[in-house]
């Protein structure tokens, strides 16, 4: 009696620790935008020969946990590619595509947040409704829908910092130095 007990408490306990995920992002479902500001200083060789020093105020913006993140089904399928479309709060609506591996259950990474000209993120400010379609061989295998919900995780400060760069280009532009002190500093993470 005892050891037939057993067997079944430690059977539950096993489905309770190997039962998947919910489906989404391998880091989760919830997200904040930081803001980001700072102030540092850089010196360069001037380009008619001694040194300059240029002083910036950063500002940024980070997704927290990630700002890159790969898709995963709540349970394994046998597909090769994921298509993803986040309808966003005010209606609009964006949709990527990535490979994604069955033996490893899970896609290539999606950009969820970084804003450039040639790069746009997958999800916006609020509730995100994200539709996914799991393909094998184009056909679909396999689609439904979850929530990435992305919250304002208000304004963090960096240290002043002092950086020196062989690249006189870093004391006419701060754009390569901001972000380079957002990382060394892991995104004012104190």
């Amino acid at each position: 009696m005892f050891k037939a007990t057993l067997l079944v408490v430690l059977g539950l306990l096993a489905g309770s620790v190997t039962a998947g995920a919910a489906t989404g992002f391998e880091t989760g479902n919830e997200f904040q935008s930081v803001e980001l500001r700072g102030e540092l200083s850089v010196t360069c060789p001037g380009r008619m020969g001694g040194y300059i020093t240029a002083y910036y105020r950063c500002a940024g913006e980070t997704l927290d946990p990630v700002e890159f993140a790969r898709f995963r089904p709540e349970t394994p399928v046998d597909a090769d590619a994921v298509e993803l479309k986040a309808l966003h709060a005010d209606g609009s609506s964006r949709t990527k595509s990535g490979g994604y591996s069955s033996s490893k259950s899970r896609s290539d990474y999606f950009n969820l947040w970084i804003l450039t000209l040639t790069q746009r993120p997958l999800l916006e400010m609020g509730v995100n409704t994200v539709g996914y379609k799991m393909k094998k061989k184009g056909a679909i295998v396999a689609e439904g829908t979850f929530t990435a919900t992305v919250k304002d995780g208000g304004r963090r400060e960096c240290e002043f910092e002092r950086y020196h760069s062989q690249n006189p280009a870093d004391c006419e532009n701060g754009d390569n130095v901001c972000q380079y002190d957002f990382e060394q500093q892991n995104y004012c993470q104190r």
